[in-house]
This record gives C-alpha cells, sequence and structure tokens, in this order.
C-alpha cells in the first residue's frame, strides 16, 4: 500500500503512524490495499479527514472509494450438499450475532440473527419438520465473526444434514447433531461470513462472504518509557477522573464522561540510570487539552491521534511514574447523534423527519399492515407535527401518548413482510415501558435499539403504506432516568 501511495516501500517521515492508522481499515486484503494506496497518493492533505471518517464508519465506500470495483470482493459459495427443499436467500449483512440450530436426528432448522446498522436482524426460519433440541451459535460480535461451514450429510437419495459445525476466526461452534454420513465444508476464502443461502428441509447450505472490515486499528499505545514494577489497570468503560501528583502539587481531572473522551496523551521522559522518569504529562479529550502537569524536560512522547478513545492505562513506577501506556477502543459517542436504517422496502418515496428533542405521540393507522404513521416531537418546548407517512384515508386508528420529557422513546421492532414489501407490525419502547405490538406480527423481524440512547426522530420511506423505518438515536445525558439496565454477569441461577 506504502509504494502505490508514496511511490516507495516506507511511508515518508512523518506519516508513520498516520499510515498505520489508515491501513487497518483496509481489512488486510491485497485488492484492497492496492486500491486505497492509489486512492490516497492524491489525497495525501485529506488523510487526517479521511480517518476521521473512517472513525465513524469504518468501510472503504464511506470516504468515496468507488464502490464497482469492490464487488468482486464479495463472493457466494455454495449451497452444498443435496438439492431439494424450498430455497432461501437472506442476502447480506454487516454481520452475524447468534444463529439457532434446532436438531434430532437430523438438523430441523437454522434462524440467524444478523446485525445491520447496528440494528438487530432476524431472518425466518429456514426449517422441514421440528426437532428436539436446540443449539445457540453465539458470537462476539464484533470482535468474532464466522469464516466457514462444515457438516456431515446423509449419503442416501435425500441428503438431508446430519450434522454442522460452524468455524468462526476465534473457535469453532459444534459440532451440531451427529457426525455420521459424507462430509463437506466450504472452500476456504479470504473474509467473513455475511449471510446463509441454500435450500430447506434443510438440504443445502451455502453462505455470501465479504471483507473483514477493522473497525478500529490499534487495542494498545505504548508503553513509553521503562520500569521493572509494572502494573495494569486493564480495560473499562469510561474513564471520569485523574488524579496527577507532581511534587508537592495534586491535581485533578474530571471529565464529562458521556460527552468527553480522553484521545491521547503525551509528556517529557528522562533517562535514569537504565529506567526512566516521567517528568510532565498532558492528556487530551475530545474538547480540551489538560495540563500540562511536571516539568516539560527530556525528550517528548505522544500517543498517536488515531481516532480512539483511552479506556485504560497500563505502566511500571515506583518512587514515580517510569513508563505509560494506554488501552483504546473505537468512538462511539463523539458523534453522538446516530442515524440507522431504513430499514423494509426500497417502494414509495423516501421522508425524513430529521431530528429533534424527542417524541410525544406517535399516530398510526392500521389495516392489514400498517398504512400510516406520524409522530409528534418536542423542538425546545415547541410541539412540531410531523406530515402523515403513508395513507390515512383508511380506519383503525392507534395513538401513543408519552409523558415526555419524564418519558422518551429507546427502541422501536417491527415485522416486516416476507417479501420486504411493507411493514405489519410496530412495537415501541420507552424507558417506562412497552407500547405495542400494533399490527401482525408476521414476517421478517427487525430491531433498533442503542444501549443508553433515547430516539431523536424518525426517516423512512411510504407510499400508500409504510415501507421502511430508520431512526435518529443520541446518548442518554441522565442515566437515572432509565427504569433498568442489566443484569450484568451470568445467566444462571433464579433471577
Amino acid at each position: 500500500m506504502s509504494l502505490h501511495a508514496f511511490g516507495k516501500d516506507q511511508p515518508k517521515e512523518g506519516y508513520e503512524e498516520l499510515f498505520k492508522s489508515l491501513v487497518h481499515y483496509a481489512g488486510g486484503l491485497p485488492d484492497f490495499l492496492k486500491r486505497f494506496g492509489f486512492f490516497l497518493s492524491s489525497r495525501q492533505n485529506q488523510w487526517h479527514e479521511i480517518l476521521e471518517k473512517l472513525v465513524r464508519d469504518p468501510h472503504l465506500d464511506s470516504i468515496g472509494l468507488p464502490l464497482d470495483p469492490l464487488f468482486s470482493l464479495r463472493q457466494s459459495v455454495g449451497p452444498f450438499r443435496g438439492h431439494g427443499g424450498d430455497s432461501f436467500d437472506d442476502q447480506t449483512y454487516d454481520g452475524i450475532r447468534n444463529i439457532a440450530v434446532v436438531f434430532g436426528i437430523v438438523i430441523s432448522s437454522i434462524t440467524i440473527d444478523y446485525v445491520q446498522n447496528g440494528c438487530f436482524v432476524r431472518s425466518p426460519r429456514h426449517d422441514g419438520s421440528l426437532g428436539e433440541h436446540t443449539y445457540d451459535v453465539h458470537l462476539d460480535y464484533p470482535i468474532e465473526y464466522l469464516t466457514s461451514v462444515s457438516g456431515y450429510t446423509r449419503e442416501d437419495s435425500c441428503h438431508v444434514i446430519n450434522s454442522l459445525t460452524f468455524h468462526s476466526n476465534k473457535r469453532a461452534h459444534g459440532p451440531i447433531g451427529e457426525e455420521k454420513g459424507k462430509f463437506f465444508s466450504f472452500p476456504q476464502v479470504n473474509g467473513k461470513i455475511i449471510g446463509f443461502h441454500g435450500r430447506f428441509i434443510p438440504n443445502t447450505i451455502g453462505a455470501h462472504f465479504g471483507p473483514v472490515f477493522y473497525p478500529y486499528p490499534f487495542e494498545v499505545v505504548g508503553p513509553f518509557g521503562n520500569g521493572k514494577n509494572r502494573w495494569d489497570d486493564g480495560k473499562h468503560a469510561d474513564i471520569r477522573q485523574i488524579v496527577v501528583v507532581s511534587g508537592s502539587a495534586i491535581e485533578s481531572i474530571n471529565l464529562d464522561w458521556l460527552t468527553e473522551v480522553l484521545i491521547s496523551v503525551s509528556g517529557y521522559i528522562v533517562n535514569d540510570f537504565g529506567s526512566t522518569v516521567i517528568h510532565s504529562l498532558a492528556f487530551q479529550s475530545n474538547k480540551r487539552t489538560y495540563g500540562p502537569f511536571g516539568t516539560e524536560t527530556g525528550r517528548k512522547f505522544s500517543f498517536p491521534a488515531i481516532g480512539g478513545k483511552i479506556i485504560g492505562f497500563y505502566g511500571s513506577s515506583s518512587s514515580h511514574l517510569e513508563s505509560l501506556g494506554a488501552y483504546l477502543e473505537p468512538i462511539s459517542h463523539l458523534y453522538p447523534i446516530k442515524c440507522v436504517g431504513p430499514f423494509g422496502g426500497q417502494g414509495g418515496h423516501s421522508w425524513d423527519d430529521e431530528k429533534f428533542n424527542g417524541v410525544k405521540k406517535i399516530k398510526m393507522v392500521l389495516e392489514d399492515d400498517v398504512n400510516c404513521i406520524s409522530f409528534e416531537y418536542d423542538d425546545n418546548g415547541e410541539s412540531i407535527c410531523s406530515s402523515a407517512h403513508g395513507n390515512e384515508d383508511r380506519s383503525s386508528i392507534h395513538m401513543v401518548n408519552l409523558n415526555y420529557p419524564h418519558e422518551f422513546l429507546t427502541s422501536v421492532s417491527r415485522y416486516i413482510r416476507h417479501d420486504c414489501s411493507v411493514i405489519q407490525s410496530l412495537t415501541f419502547e420507552s424507558n417506562k415501558r412497552r407500547l405495542g405490538p400494533f399490527g401482525k406480527e408476521e414476517g421478517n423481524f427487525f430491531r433498533c435499539a442503542l444501549t443508553c440512547n433515547k430516539i431523536l426522530g424518525f426517516h423512512g420511506r411510504s407510499g400508500i403504506q409504510l415501507g421502511a423505518l430508520g431512526v435518529y438515536f443520541e446518548p442518554i445525558s441522565d442515566l437515572r432516568l432509565l427504569k433498568s439496565i442489566g443484569p450484568f454477569g451470568g445467566e444462571g441461577g433464579d433471577p
């Protein structure tokens, strides 16, 4: 990639850390690296801006890299074994979170929970007869992803699947069922599985593969300096306070942790008989710089600014701080308003209510499907009514009245016709209660919910019916407004 970006094997001096950050977003695939290098070569003065865009959306098409040449990097394999049953094709998504496999003597059905734009999408149950047992393949998404599937099929004319094993980049899930009959396995493909297709009663199974996008270039930086007495605070959700003692001075840094995060640390190091002493530290957040604390003498160091937030520190110390490093993760709430969806059909026209302070009322017109929806929003104390999205000239009007501002929406789920044309059912959840379902809970299930976020507005598509619905989310500023969160920990025992 450096050869295409700079015309030589190594990046230019001063570009090393920034270049290393960008390389990781190419997913390690040679075609991506080559095309990304050419793309960057004419935009060297825009690299920081490009990196910032990739932090928000870690996919190369988000920065304007042409999509057409990249389509060849998505490929399908299979389906393998057999030729009977009804065909299915889930198409492609961002990733897979869970697979529920029902089995007995043979594999009876599978249901896949996909992730698309941060939201949960459940496939129809691809099945024949019911089985006796259920096995859940739970993936640690997005760190863990599927890379292959293997199994055994009956060797008679039925060719039904006796056993399945799902292989991820971390481990093998299975075998599920009896490993008896003829063995099959997906061919080796670079990338991850982003969707399934095949035929069921389960006779055949195949998959769609896509490139592995690394959502974050580094997990650890440093340590800067050296020493023998090591310590490690580990990784945490956020950093709220840092206390710095320098000589007789004690300084306290208090972060506005819901909207402010640490992104870098710099300082000065002095060599001291084989070890080092950190003489000065300055902490950089997304809002301001704290410090410097101490004396700026010696050799300067600085954590690379790579678009992440610091979630923990490690290093070494004796009577003074000798070295310092940090754990980082992607920033999720530096860009607090997140747009997800819309999910559903492609018919009708698109609409966008934009973002407000919150939602006060929802009006729905229902028949066999959701024919129309409209909202009343709060705009700094003023009520704003949206247009009617869909056809109002039907019966069965349903109203949702929220006790705003004490009550606010936190999620919306829906059932969409199997042909993905229109929305059949809607269910809303607030910080106080569940509202719905409104309509028939049949078809493909979708759910939009982000932890500790509230809904500010909606967007979607509609014609004579509501075809698709998307959401604007924002982090909740006061977590005490939530009715409950958790529990955190294991799933065993009595609640």
